[in-house]
C-alpha cells in the first residue's frame, strides 16, 4: 500500500515556503527534480515561487501544497522512486510549478518517501489548489494506476499553536 499525505501549513506564510524548500534538500536525499522551477536551488526555487504569487496578488495564507507519498514494496532502489516521484510530480506541471524529491528512510515496509512541493498558485491562471477531498482522490487513484497498489491518504493540519488534525479516507 502506499500512503498519501497532504500537509497544510495556515501559518508561516512565505517563510513556511523557504523551510520547506531547505527541508526537502536535507537528509537522506537521493533525488530531485521539478517542473517550471529550478529544483536544484533553494534560494531560486523559493523566489521563482513567490514570482508567482506576487504576479497574481496571493502572497498569503496558503503558501504551498505539500504532499509526502510513502512507497512500499513497488520500489526497493532509489532509481525506481525517483522515476515514481517524476510522474507523480507530472500530474500537477501543466498548472503549477512543482519539485520532488525522494528521502531515504525506513520506515515499516517503506524505504523511501517522496515529498511533493507544490505552489499553490497556478502559473497559468492564477488560480489556488486547495488540494480538497475530490482532488485528492483523483490524485490517489492516478497513483494507485502508476504504482499498481492500493492507495491510502490522509489531510494533516498543523496550525499556529501546532496543533494537528488528520483526517483519513478511504483507500482507492
Amino acid at each position: 500500500m502506499v500512503y498519501v499525505k497532504l500537509i497544510r501549513n495556515t501559518y508561516g506564510n512565505l517563510a513556511y515556503l523557504k523551510q520547506l524548500h531547505q527541508y526537502v534538500f536535507k537528509g537522506e536525499l537521493r533525488g530531485i527534480g521539478g517542473y517550471g522551477v529550478n529544483p536544484f536551488d533553494t534560494n531560486l526555487a523559493n523566489s521563482q515561487m513567490v514570482f508567482i504569487k506576487v504576479c497574481y496578488g496571493k502572497v498569503s495564507s496558503n503558501p504551498l501544497i505539500h504532499i509526502m507519498i510513502s512507497l512500499d514494496q513497488c520500489a526497493q532502489a532509489a532509481e525506481k522512486a525517483c522515476e515514481y516521484a517524476d510522474k507523480f510530480a507530472r500530474y500537477f506541471k501543466n498548472k503549477y510549478q512543482v519539485i520532488w524529491a525522494v528521502h531515504e528512510k525506513k520506515r515499516g515496509v517503506s524505504r523511501f518517501h517522496v515529498h511533493l512541493i507544490i505552489n499553490s498558485v497556478s502559473y497559468v491562471n492564477g488560480k489556488m489548489f486547495h488540494g480538497d477531498i475530490g482532488e485528492m482522490n483523483a490524485y490517489s487513484k492516478y497513483i494507485s494506476k502508476l504504482t499498481n497498489q492500493k492507495v491510502r491518504f490522509e489531510f494533516e493540519l498543523k496550525t499556529s499553536n501546532g496543533y494537528s488534525v488528520a483526517e483519513t479516507s478511504n483507500d482507492c
